[in-house]
Order: C-alpha cells, then sequence, then structure tokens
C-alpha cells in the first residue's frame, strides 16, 4: 500500500469510527483501522508498530497492538493475506525461472553459450545451487607480513578460495 493510500485510509478510519464502534461486538468483517493494523504487521512483524500505523495515539500501544493481534478474525485475515502473498511469490518465481529457461533455450540456438552460461547461472542462484562466497580479512593491529599470509591463507582455505600468489 502506498503512503497516499495509507494516509486516505486513516483518515477514512478516522471518519467512519463511529459508525462502526456500534455494532463493533459482533461484526465479522474488520474495521478499516484493522485493515491497515494487518497490511502493517505483514510488512514489519511488529503489532505496536502495526496499531500505531493504524492511527492508534494511546500510551499503551504495544497492550492495545498484542490484544488486536490476537483478535480471531485479524489472524484470519492475517493468514489469508500471507496465502495470498505466498501463493504470488511462487507465481513470481516460477515465472522467473520459465524466463531464464526460455533465455538459456534461445541462447544455446543462437549460438550465445556466455548468454546461456549466464542463464544457468542465474537459474542456479535463484534454486539454491550457487552461494556467492566473500572471504573478508580486518587487521585491526600491526602483525608481520608473513603471519598476516598465513592467516590470509587459512581463511582462503576455509572459503575454498585459491589465492594467487
Amino acid at each position: 500500500m502506498s503512503v497516499p493510500e495509507m494516509e486516505m485510509a486513516k483518515e477514512l478510519a478516522k471518519k467512519e469510527r463511529s459508525k462502526l464502534l456500534i455494532k463493533k461486538r459482533y461484526r465479522q468483517d474488520l474495521t478499516p483501522e484493522e485493515e491497515i493494523f494487518c497490511r502493517e504487521y505483514l510488512q514489519t512483524g511488529n503489532a505496536t508498530k502495526s496499531v500505531i500505523a493504524a492511527g492508534y495515539q494511546g500510551r499503551n500501544a504495544a497492550t492495545v497492538g498484542s490484544r488486536w493481534f490476537n483478535r480471531p478474525r485479524i489472524q484470519k485475515k492475517l493468514e489469508r493475506l500471507r496465502t495470498r502473498d505466498e501463493a504470488q511469490a511462487d507465481l513470481t518465481r516460477e515465472l522467473y525461472l520459465d524466463m531464464l529457461k526460455d533465455t538459456y533455450q534461445r541462447a544455446m540456438g543462437d549460438g550465445d553459450y556466455s548468454g546461456a552460461n549466464r542463464a544457468m547461472e542465474l537459474i542456479g542462484k535463484a534454486l539454491g545451487y550457487l552461494v556467492d562466497q566473500k572471504a573478508v580479512l580486518s587487521v585491526s593491529k600491526k602483525i608481520d607480513p608473513e603471519h598476516a599470509s598465513a592467516e590470509a591463507k587459512r581463511l582462503a582455505k576455509i572459503a575454498g578460495v585459491t589465492l594467487g600468489d
């Protein structure tokens, strides 16, 4: 939800609040504040920040956030949103992998082995087969160059990297 949409939703929540409080105890649908709370909670994972984003201005936001989070209808909404987001993420991932596979096929057909190799590399990274590794050597005190070289070789061996001498 973009910032202008959030602001509009907050304003709507303030206007509609008095109308919605009448049947609050028996209502199954969410108030505009609760909608904002749910969407914010999915982004931050923090009930206190979420209840503040939904417009709560009292002193005990943590307690109110915890109460809101434990409401059954909010839990149902959060579960629906999580399921929807996971389905969209899977669809996006599948689409991404399909596009990479198509790029690989076209590159191989055109004889562009460099492009095909790059597509295969990206597919491997997306599937978790390839992991970028970096070794960082930081020296906080002066040590002799021979010891530094030995330490660098030791770290390179751990990382599975060969150093050019």
